[in-house]
């Protein structure tokens, strides 16, 4: 997934159909598009004059983001973007990925703002997987938003489960990503204190688990 932050002073972007958004607005942007709620809004190409973005080049398609998923580790730099990388690829790849919202975040705030783990882009790189996340922690919102959130161990389990108890909308389905592997192997171990064959054996263990849950939910 590619993602980036845009942020104008002034102005509107013009989105066909009579649709503007201010461009004071920070979108967050990936695979060619924005969540603006829980609508993601395409584009081709977006042409920045004078500090305006021109309608004229962006996509007027927006459709209704109906499934969202959370992926959830300790510190959001290893085990959840390996996962969310995975299952952003998947949905791409059958041509889905536009009825999803995914993104990922950690229970812990120890690494919020940073890169995944370089073995982590560098083992989703050997398998012609791009990230760009950025770690973030998981807020109370997020179990008002996701359908689903899905996390690597006991641990994460729990850390999730007190937090949903203090959020009286909790919408979330909470369970480990695991629970989707053909090979019932539930757990999937933090690798960050292992080696680079410790981050391909996440990485299989996600993908097992991604193509699960996909299908299990398609």
């Amino acid at each position: 997934m590619f993602r980036w932050t845009l942020k104008i002073s002034c102005g509107t972007i013009g989105i066909e159909k009579g649709v503007s958004l201010p461009l004071c607005l920070s979108l967050s942007l990936c695979n060619g598009g924005f969540y603006e709620g829980r609508t993601w809004v395409y584009f081709d190409i977006i042409l920045v004059v004078n500090n305006r973005i021109r309608p004229s080049v962006c996509l007027s398609v927006m459709a209704a983001v109906n499934k969202s998923v959370l992926f959830v580790c300790l510190g959001n730099i290893c085990r959840s973007p390996i996962a969310e990388a995975i299952f952003r690829k998947l949905a791409t790849d059958q041509g889905v990925v536009d009825k999803w919202m995914i993104d990922g975040a950690g229970v812990s705030d120890w690494n919020v703002g940073s890169s995944p783990d370089s073995r982590a882009v560098s083992c989703l790189k050997e398998h012609d997987i791009e990230t760009a996340h950025k770690a973030r922690q998981v807020t109370k919102d997020d179990f008002r938003t996701f359908d689903y959130v899905l996390c690597m161990d006991n641990s994460n389990l729990q850390d999730l489960k007190r937090k949903a108890d203090k959020v009286s909308d909790c919408k979330a389905k909470i369970q480990l990503l695991g629970t989707y592997d053909p090979q019932h192997q539930d757990v999937i171990e933090d690798p960050y204190y292992g080696s680079e064959k410790d981050f391909e054996r996440v990485y299989e263990q996600c993908l097992r688990c991604c193509k699960a849950f996909l299908a299990a939910t398609s």
